[in-house]
């Protein structure tokens, strides 16, 4: 069959997954498998074995090097924050990001290239932060660069999935990643889960990812069939997992799934599943709206949330200086008030000093400094709490076991929460007697004999 070749004078998408890389260019659209263990969980593997596919590739469809290609990844190892801001001038709201990943991050921060977009709700800054390992960015970039490649951009797919919301969920449903995105008043929440049950059995039958889709189908396979009905069986428990974290973690509303696991037998399992729900099936990639902001390609900007410390200087010298004036007009008052006991007879010059006291600016400069307090307090607080988060979040991870399992961590300040699967509820109730924070199980329920869970501590609230 004669593949059709894409033209090499528009904009080509390409999609790096654990299995398929596919090319989009308007309306066409091409895939092509990959051998296993190449891509896993978003990180390359096997430098020299990608690179040669890729070069065949353009190859062979003939793309020319002047073509401006974006490119998109994804893996679990990707991290995202919610962060909720006064309202804040550009420059300043860069460096209050950074202060915080620098403090829940730690010596962790460098290790990160960062992004995020914001959004303004009347009264407070929604911040979504993006932080992408520097090691997966770099190994991309290495092998555009050595293919001559002329990259417009390099962006994490589901940052840009979540700014194209046209349902309230999407679910990229994969051989070894699961994600789940949704969005609350531009406040995105994506939840990532490598799964890498299906890869360990390819690895240890032989097989690749075609003869899985074909079993999964009902094609045909020269698998021998001991194998096949040991897949089958073992794919559909590991299906119904998936199922279960999907419900768990859905928003209301619709939804649309997209990715490389979404063969016919598993598209209709859904329809299925969830049909109390309108559903959808397949991204309409060439609508997509791409934010500059969120482009990982110029990584000498990567940390760009760099703390602008002539800022901070001027900030906290304006600060000093209200503070300064505030005393000093104080102290003018004071003194205007002694002279006006000591010296009655001479009302012209009492008259005289009261006029050079500019009351309206004492009011004034009296609110800017409370302004600037209060908006100290609030960062001091998050700063505080984040770094209960950060010794939490170590703490829980400890305690994982054969019978307890953290999928998310939530952080809403005040408050954490933690989503979790485990087979015994005494488990959790006995890992939160042991934490020092005010702690409860607000959401638990069974599903096959495994409990999901969903945990709230009040950080800052000593049990």
């Amino acid at each position: 069959m004669k593949i059709k070749k894409l033209k090499s004078k528009k904009e080509i998408f390409l999609i790096l997954d654990d299995y398929v890389i596919k090319f989009i260019r308007g309306e066409e659209v091409r895939e092509f498998n990959i051998p296993k263990n190449i891509i896993t969980d978003g990180e390359i593997k096997d430098y020299h074995h990608i690179f040669y596919l890729l070069k065949k590739f353009l190859k062979v469809e003939e793309i020319s090097l002047k073509t401006d290609i974006v490119v998109f990844f994804n893996s679990s190892k990707i991290l995202t924050l919610n962060i909720n801001l006064p309202k804040l001038q550009e420059r300043e709201i860069e460096s209050a990001v950074e202060y915080q990943l620098r403090i829940s991050l730690s010596e962790n921060y460098d290790n990160f290239y960062i992004r995020f977009n914001k959004f303004y709700n009347g009264e407070n800054y929604n911040i979504n932060v993006f932080l992408v390992p520097k090691l997966l960015i770099e190994e991309y970039l290495s092998i555009f660069k050595n293919l001559n490649l002329k990259i417009s951009g390099l962006y994490y797919l589901n940052s840009v999935l979540a700014e194209n919301m046209k349902c309230e969920n999407i679910v990229l449903f994969s051989f070894n990643t699961l994600s789940i995105l949704n969005q609350k008043e531009n406040s995105f929440k994506i939840k990532n889960y490598f799964l890498n049950d299906y890869l360990s059995f390819l690895n240890n039958h032989n097989l690749e990812y075609y003869n899985a889709l074909n079993i999964l189908d009902g094609k045909y396979d020269n698998t021998s069939s001991e194998i096949k009905e040991k897949f089958k069986k073992f794919e559909i428990l590991n299906r119904m997992e998936r199922f279960s974290i999907v419900e768990r973690d859905l928003a209301e509303g619709s939804i649309l799934f997209e990715g490389n696991l979404i063969t016919d037998k598993i598209k209709e399992d859904l329809q299925r599943n969830f049909d109390n729900r309108e559903l959808y099936f397949n991204m309409d990639y060439e609508t997509l709206k791409l934010n500059k902001d969120l482009n990982f390609f110029e990584t000498k900007k990567s940390n760009k949330n760099k703390v602008d410390y002539k800022i901070l200087f001027v900030v906290l010298a304006f600060l000093i200086f209200n503070f300064l004036v505030y005393k000093d007009l104080n102290y003018k008052v004071n003194m205007g008030k002694d002279e006006f006991e000591s010296l009655k007879s001479e009302e012209i010059n009492i008259d005289l000093k009261i006029k050079e006291l500019d009351f309206n600016r004492i009011i004034e400069d009296n609110n800017k400094i409370k302004l600037n307090l209060e908006k100290e307090r609030r960062l001091t607080e998050i700063s505080n709490n984040l770094k209960m988060f950060e010794k939490i979040f170590l703490d829980m991870e400890s305690k994982v076991n054969e019978n307890v399992l953290f999928t998310d961590y939530i952080f809403e300040n005040p408050n954490l929460y933690i989503m979790g699967l485990s087979k015994d509820l005494e488990v959790v109730n006995k890992i939160l007697e042991e934490i020092n924070y005010k702690s409860k199980i607000i959401e638990n329920n069974s599903i096959d004999g495994i409990i999901n869970f969903k945990i709230l501590i009040e950080l800052g609230a000593k049990s």
